[in-house]
């Protein structure tokens, strides 16, 4: 479960994010290992570390997508 931290009264509070708040997160993570990938002077290691994020940021989007869309229908 993916959360964020939220202070009350100057103290750390975890919130829970919702489908379409992680569906974002996902987007914006995969958006900047795209916007890294089309840097030339990548070394071989840092390019494979990025194309498998954006892969996995991909993934994660498409699953937190259908679960946004199931909540909607509720």
């Amino acid at each position: 479960m993916i959360k964020r931290a939220t202070f009350v009264d100057g103290k750390k509070v975890p919130v829970n994010l919702n489908a379409h708040e992680r569906m974002v997160r996902s987007a914006a993570m995969a958006d900047a290992c795209r916007s890294a990938l089309q840097q030339k002077h990548l070394t071989p290691v840092a390019r494979e570390m990025y194309e498998d994020s954006l892969l996995r940021h991909t993934q994660d989007w498409i699953r937190f997508k259908k679960q946004a869309d199931q909540q909607a229908e509720k």
